[in-house]
């Protein structure tokens, strides 16, 4: 019997088990894995890693990040939630489909180059991502990261050849305990800076 267990670390463990039927006693014996049990241990992980990403991404996809988010809030050290909108993409998206598709994926480098080292990304929604660090000056470390976040959206505006600016919102621990709670404080505040920019 091959089993697959995932561990605290969300990682994924195979095992490889095998039963021999005795007249009184049943024995039980873990047995090794042969090149069988590897070659598809590997075609389960493949599959596995795929379906959590995002196709066009390459962000973990919305019930991936939102697993991974759920099991880091449980931790005992303090983290925050990022909530992260691209301005005006419907702008964008309606010029080309391409172009639309070019802004998500190079917006998605972007947060990947800031959060990965931290924490975790994944898109959410059309073009709205979450992001979830840990980290023990919260509030600090959120306006570092929203400063690091605009700046690149600038530099990669010039790359692109038209703006890609970002709304961000943060939620802290205060905020809630689940990841709905933490993602709808982030979600709420991300509307606010952007209705802000549109009052300007």
């Amino acid at each position: 019997v091959l089993c697959r267990v995932r561990s605290i670390s969300d990682e994924y463990r195979w095992f490889s088990f095998t039963f021999r039927y005795c007249t009184r006693v049943a024995a039980v014996s873990r047995g090794r894995e042969d090149c069988r049990c590897r070659d598809q241990r590997k075609k389960e992980e493949r599959l596995e890693h795929r379906l959590r990403l995002d196709g066009l991404t390459g962000v973990l996809n919305k019930l991936a990040v939102q697993e991974r988010i759920e099991l880091c809030s449980t931790q005992v050290i303090p983290a925050s939630c990022f909530v992260i909108d691209v301005d005006d993409f419907k702008l964008v998206n309606d010029s080309t489909v391409l172009a639309g598709d070019r802004a998500l994926a190079t917006i998605a480098r972007v947060l990947r180059e800031v959060f990965d080292r931290r924490g975790v990304v994944g898109r959410v929604g059309g073009d709205e991502f979450a992001a979830f660090v840990l980290s023990d000056d919260g509030l600090s470390d959120a306006r570092e990261i929203q400063a690091t976040l605009r700046a690149q959206a600038k530099a990669v505006s010039l790359e692109m050849g038209f703006d890609l600016g970002m709304s961000v919102g943060t939620a802290f621990p205060q905020d809630g305990k689940t990841y709905q709670e933490l993602f709808d404080a982030a979600d709420s505040a991300m509307y606010e800076e952007k209705r802000d920019k549109d009052s300007l």
